[in-house]
């Protein structure tokens, strides 16, 4: 989706929208240029697995995205990965929006984050899906279960049947996917995945490289992005906003 119709739906936001009353110093973006900076969508899992390996991998992940000066658009949640990610990237001074269905309200234990930037609140799963797809300019799986899949392959359906033009990343945290890229080679070996559709799926082994990718992808408005140490000699710096 292009950046006239991303900015329509973020002007047009659900009457559920909640913009908690947090005060957050963001050194990185002023809350009056998020229209001007890219969303990083992240897909990960609500729960925080049995390795900690994974749970750093998120916290780098939330700090990298605000270090580079670009927006968290993420499912909206306090738990898992998903807390780690969000909590991370505004311990840094970043923007965090989340989208989260209403249902999670009525959980028993906490869902629902009360302290991020912005949070939209939409009946369905699958509505939190579509604005997610909708507002991202490119989008991140961490490990996760049914959930994280789910959004992952969705997205990559659309790029597949050219709906969205957007990169997807995949975090190969410590190993983790390597039974799913397996699946995926075996299935572009039996001939049901092309071997441009595999491609779609940009598969990075540490958050270091995933900073790198992105920035190359998206550039950044961060001082300390990857980006910048490419400059070359005589090049101007790239604007920054504290």
């Amino acid at each position: 989706m292009d950046r006239q119709v991303r900015g329509h739906l973020r002007r047009n936001l659900p009457p559920q929208e909640v913009r908690p009353q947090r005060k957050t110093v963001f050194r990185n973006n002023p809350i009056d240029n998020e229209m001007q900076t890219k969303n990083i969508c992240v897909f990960c899992a609500s729960s925080k697995g049995t390795e900690a390996a994974f749970i750093e991998a998120a916290r780098e992940t939330g700090r990298m995205i605000a270090r580079n000066g670009w927006i968290l658009l993420y499912g909206g949640a306090c738990c898992g990965l998903m807390g780690e990610v969000a909590d991370s990237a505004l311990e840094e001074g970043g923007i965090v929006h989340g989208i989260i269905p209403d249902f999670f309200e009525h959980y028993d234990f906490e869902v629902i984050h009360p302290a991020l930037t912005r949070l939209v609140r939409v009946p369905t799963m699958a509505k939190r899906k579509e604005l997610l797809i909708a507002q991202a300019d490119a989008f991140v799986t961490l490990p996760g279960s049914y959930g994280t899949l789910d959004e992952l392959f969705e997205t990559l359906v659309l790029q597949q049947l050219k709906q969205i033009d957007k990169p997807v990343f995949l975090l190969d945290a410590q190993g983790f996917y390597a039974p799913l890229l397996q699946q995926l080679a075996r299935m572009q070996d039996a001939g049901f995945l092309h071997k441009e559709n595999r491609k779609l799926l940009q598969v990075v082994p540490d958050v270091a490289e995933l900073g790198k990718a992105l920035c190359k992808t998206l550039g950044s408005n961060g001082p300390s992005s990857p980006c910048l140490e490419k400059r070359q000699p005589g090049n101007p710096p790239r604007k920054t906003f504290r």
